[in-house]
């Protein structure tokens, strides 16, 4: 999902509720937490030893499967 689709989901939304999480096996009413920041990533800024740390391991999805540049939503 772009930024610019989450946005107009978003708007047309109620303005004051929470926002929560939730993961790929919890049912429709089950939630992990609130929404505590987004943030752009972007991988360029990362010092060296992180980079390293994790583009050296090929089986390490969860970083060699996201873009460049990206935007995260944390608990």
């Amino acid at each position: 999902m772009k930024v610019k689709k989450l946005i107009a989901i978003l708007k047309k939304m109620p303005q004051n509720l929470e926002v929560y999480t939730a993961d790929h096996d919890h049912g429709q009413y089950e939630t992990n937490s609130l929404v505590g920041c987004c943030e752009l990533i972007d991988k360029s800024e990362m010092d060296n030893e992180t980079g390293k740390r994790h583009s050296d391991n090929p089986f390490y999805e969860a970083f060699n499967g996201t873009p460049e540049t990206y935007v995260v939503i944390r608990p």
